[in-house]
């Protein structure tokens, strides 16, 4: 079954080259996730996951509560980082009040083990046992089975377009994740993932305008997660929506902000400072 969609504005290739400023208003984001249940239906080229709902709503975005409706995985990523696929993705959707939201997270080959690493594990080995052709649903027995351990408290690029698979259609708004976020797979895990399900053909877009977010995420005294989309320029009046980002800060080749240029200007200045007093007391 093709799933081309000639006239989606989604997926895009991510990178830094691509990103045209720094975002505010327009993409703040707040999660909580809390642990659920965990079905599953096994399509021809994903699997997908269902959510359940709580007494609050997990995510807020643009103060909109968003609650997750899907959870989709696919192998190779939907998204390209840099020109090039992801061994995987997870594509957690939301809605709220209107709006849609979708978070996407790349998944690393990696031997390490982390929260997502032993979660993916358990949701392919039961997939394996209880799904096992295409078509099958079953409940699984995963005991972790919370996006806390999947959304990273780190920066993250955001774009708007269209569904990026189909029917390719509706207004969203998408939170990418780069590949540098530590979430890993495991590869006999991985090498289990791509018999259950085929490669996809979902191609990238071009033409929707990629935002960077200006600041990492930190904890609130509410300890709910908190990553907010901040001017990445200091000194000028905040505008609403987007804003261009400053030269001065460079993004590296992992897509982290890069504050060298400020700080050896500032410890050069203190020694500088140090020195004068020093000289005065002699």
């Amino acid at each position: 079954m093709s799933t081309e969609c000639k006239n989606s504005t989604a997926p895009i290739n991510i990178s830094k080259q691509s990103v045209a400023g720094s975002c505010t208003n327009k993409c703040d984001l707040r999660f909580d996730y809390h642990g659920s249940s965990c079905n599953v239906f096994r399509s021809e080229t994903y699997l997908e996951l269902d959510y359940d709902n709580s007494s609050k709503a997990p995510v807020t975005f643009n103060d909109i509560a968003h609650e997750v409706y899907k959870v989709r995985l696919y192998s190779p990523s939907v998204h390209t980082f840099n020109g090039e696929r992801a061994p995987a993705e997870i594509i957690i959707a939301h809605n709220g009040n209107g709006s849609n939201l979708l978070i996407c997270i790349p998944l690393m080959e990696s031997e390490i083990t982390s929260e997502c690493s032993k979660m993916m594990e358990k949701i392919i080995n039961d997939t394996e046992k209880l799904a096992p052709k295409v078509g099958n649903r079953a409940s699984l027995n995963v005991s972790n089975y919370n996006m806390n351990n999947i959304v990273p408290k780190l920066s993250y690029f955001f774009y708007e377009g269209t569904l990026p698979f189909p029917p390719c259609n509706g207004n969203y708004n998408l939170v990418v994740f780069h590949t540098n976020t530590f979430n890993t797979i495991k590869k006999p895990i991985l090498d289990k993932m791509k018999k259950m399900i085929k490669k996809h053909n979902i191609q990238t877009r071009s033409g929707p305008a990629l935002f960077l977010s200006g600041l990492k995420s930190h904890s609130r005294e509410s300890d709910d997660i908190y990553i907010s989309c901040q001017p990445v320029k200091e000194g000028k009046q905040k505008k609403e929506g987007f804003s261009n980002i400053n030269d001065s800060y460079i993004i590296n080749s992992n897509n982290e902000l890069n504050m060298i240029d400020h700080i050896i200007p500032f410890t050069i200045g203190t020694i500088f400072i140090f020195g004068l007093l020093y000289n005065r007391r002699i």
